[in-house]
């Protein structure tokens, strides 16, 4: 394979070894998505039952966050292990006590991010029961036939029916509408989206976060021993890829610590972020974040 240059050289095996994780860590990702689906299921089909939001309650927030985190935790303690073995830092209570700190941090921000999708979804499902007929007996068959982890929003679509008795004619065109759009028929805004594009966002997020991390610890030792600084600078990579934003961004080199300006091409859009995928400095709605296929490089003294 040959390169144009040696930032496409170097974006080429960050993304390789971005696969790699992706493709190691899998099965977590599946098990991510097998939980949205089931807690979707859940809602469906005890919908016409009556259930208390209590502590017990499986659709709050905080009980799906304590089925996420500790998968995150694992995760995350995994390929923080990796980077270290190969970085410059030496294992000590200390450096112990940091890479514990960096792993929870990390693994709070995935599980805040992947609640947060998860928690839209569900409300998706329970606008579409409210304001549709859905032929819940005939989701529940398709469940028992498909995959696990099959679309729930293209199951749920199937099994709405034009059935339900509606006040007007004008009333049944608005929900229609709605439903195409992604809102309900008062206006109020609810979307579906899939864990996987997330999935692959937070994975590249977590991977650039852990080598900015490895590089901060690296600094800090080199500090508390006496030496200069490891890690000065630090380079945005573009992904080389047709039609995606961030070109101008190609070479552009800041102090380590330091973030960079990001403008998106076509919205006008600016984050200061860390990284590439910088989720934690993301202000304009993931203008910047959602789908970016760059990298950076991380530049000794």
């Amino acid at each position: 394979m040959r390169f144009n240059s040696k930032f496409e050289y170097k974006n080429y095996l960050g993304n390789q070894r971005i696969a790699i994780i992706q493709k190691a860590h899998h099965k977590t990702h599946t098990l991510i998505q097998f939980i949205n689906n089931e807690l979707i299921d859940k809602k469906i089909i005890e919908w016409n039952n009556e259930y208390t939001s209590d502590i017990r309650d499986p659709y709050s927030e905080d009980n799906i966050r304590k089925l996420l985190i500790n998968y995150n935790i694992k995760a995350s303690d995994a390929d923080l292990r990796r980077i270290l073995k190969h970085s410059l830092v030496t294992r000590s209570l200390t450096s112990e006590a940091e890479a514990l700190k960096v792993i929870r941090n990390v693994s709070e921000d995935l599980t805040r991010l992947e609640v947060e999708r998860i928690v839209k979804n569900l409300d998706y499902a329970e606008n579409v029961l409210a304001n549709a007929d859905v032929q819940i007996n005939k989701y529940k068959s398709l469940i028992e036939k498909l995959p696990r982890h099959t679309s729930r929003k293209e199951i749920l679509e199937k099994c709405i029916t034009e059935d339900k008795p509606l006040p007007s004619n004008r009333r049944q065109a608005l929900l229609e509408r709605a439903l195409e759009r992604g809102s309900n028929y008062k206006g109020r805004q609810y979307t579906y989206k899939e864990l996987n594009q997330l999935s692959r966002d937070l994975e590249r997020y977590k991977t650039h976060r852990l080598d900015y991390e490895t590089a901060r610890l690296e600094n800090i030792q080199a500090d508390r021993e006496g030496y200069g600084v490891i890690n000065e600078e630090k380079s945005w990579i573009w992904s080389t890829l047709e039609k995606t934003r961030h070109q101008g961004m190609d070479g552009e080199t800041v102090p380590f610590t330091a973030k960079f300006e990001v403008v998106n091409e076509v919205t006008g859009d600016v984050d200061y972020l860390l990284f590439p995928g910088d989720v934690t400095n993301d202000h304009n709605n993931c203008s910047n974040i959602c789908n970016c296929g760059c990298t950076y490089e991380i530049i000794k003294a």
